[in-house]
């Protein structure tokens, strides 16, 4: 980043800048309670699930908005509603 007019915090983040919190699959499971690991991970493979990141390869993580919208997205009024 070689604007000048961009000024960044102690910590080189760009001020004004919104830092995503990312979970761990146990920690989404935490915070979804019908949801396990196992599941999670079937999500992935089957590409329904929530966004994700892959830092390293054994590593995945889920940022709180991507859970969020994946919620949202999947309310409904009715039991007769298709998913």
């Amino acid at each position: 980043m070689n604007d000048p007019k961009v000024r960044l915090d102690d910590h080189g983040v760009p001020q004004g800048t919104v830092l995503e919190t990312w979970l761990t699959p146990l920690q989404v499971c935490e915070r979804v309670p019908a949801w396990t690991p196992d599941y999670l991970a079937q999500l992935r493979f089957r590409g329904t699930g929530p966004r994700f990141a892959k830092p390293s390869p054994r590593k995945v993580l889920y940022a709180i908005s991507a859970i969020d919208e994946f919620l949202k997205a999947s309310e409904r009024t009715s039991t007769r509603q298709v998913s």
